[in-house]
């Protein structure tokens, strides 16, 4: 009796257990793919990536050096920009927010986040949108705030170097 209590003990946590570690490794094969396939558009563009962080389905880059930024979508691995920051006249934060009251305490809900660059050979601006309240796979809005406020301040660094 007690081998047959042991064999479905370990059946039970075999089956609450190997999936956590399926998806564990699966994640970490994910973010290695991410980041070969950044590595290659870096290096095909001659990209000296100083930071590169992934927001997904995001992933931004900045090569100080060479004054370069690159925005890549990740769910559409063709899709990326590489911006040279020296061609930026402009940079800047653009929060849509609607103001709501909560227990006695002002605070504002943000409906759209983005980063916008205004290059001077394109007539329009660069959206970089980090944050919308219409898309599901979006993080909490204050977290992408502190995301987009602390790339804005790079660009920022980066354009004045």
């Amino acid at each position: 009796m007690d081998i047959y209590s042991l064999a479905i003990g370990v059946l039970l946590l075999a089956s609450f257990v190997v999936p956590v570690i399926y998806i564990l490794i699966d994640k970490h094969l994910e973010d290695t793919r991410d980041k070969k396939f950044i590595q290659k558009i870096a290096s095909e563009n001659n990209l000296k990536l100083d930071t590169l962080e992934f927001h997904p389905p995001l992933a931004l880059g900045l090569d100080s050096a060479g004054k370069k930024f690159l925005v890549a979508n990740m769910k559409e691995r063709s899709d990326y920009d590489i911006i040279d920051l020296k061609k930026v006249k402009k940079a800047g934060l653009n929060v849509n927010h609607l103001p709501e009251t909560f227990d006695n305490l002002k605070k504002q809900k943000v409906l759209h986040l983005s980063l916008q660059l205004e290059i001077t050979d394109r007539a329009s601006k660069k959206e970089i949108c980090l944050y919308d309240e219409d898309d599901e796979l979006s993080f909490e809005p204050e977290f992408k705030l502190n995301i987009a406020r602390k790339w804005d301040a790079m660009l920022q660094k980066s354009m004045l170097a």
